[in-house]
């Protein structure tokens, strides 16, 4: 008989849960959406970052090859199709090649090294997103 007393003491009451219990499920549930907003909010700026970095390392490879062209350039010697190895058309004013070459290597440096560092930045951010779809997921699951 003692027994009895004790499992029926230990049961649950019969009935709907106490309106408390029903605040404290909404405000989980509620908080758990905010979270899961919050995290998807991330997410989609994580992606937009991801293709600003893809958009930016696209350009640098691109401002890399004008860079490189120009350098190449700069090793132009005017054609001479004239008589007796004259020029037939007008050479442009004298240039310092030099300086135009170093210059250019110059900032052919700085744009690899532009590259790098967005490369660099794409990567974190594709870190990042996968951080925040691996939470979104957990959210989810946890839910």
């Amino acid at each position: 008989r003692g027994f009895e007393i004790n499992q029926s003491k230990a049961s649950p009451p019969v009935g709907p849960p106490v309106e408390e219990d029903d605040e404290d499920v909404s405000s989980a549930f509620k908080s758990w959406r905010a979270r899961e907003t919050a995290l998807m909010e991330q997410l989609l700026e994580a992606r937009t970052l991801a293709e600003i970095a893809d958009a930016r390392v696209a350009a640098a490879e691109a401002e890399a090859e004008a860079a490189a062209a120009a350098a190449a350039h700069l090793g132009w010697k005017a054609p001479t199709d004239g008589p007796e190895g004259r020029t037939a058309s007008a050479l442009p004013p004298p240039r310092d090649f030099k300086a135009e070459l170093e210059a250019c290597e110059a900032r052919l440096a700085r744009v690899e090294a532009s590259k790098a560092e967005t490369e660099k930045e794409r990567e974190e951010t594709l870190a990042s997103l996968r951080k925040a779809e691996e939470e979104a997921e957990n959210a989810r699951k946890s839910a």
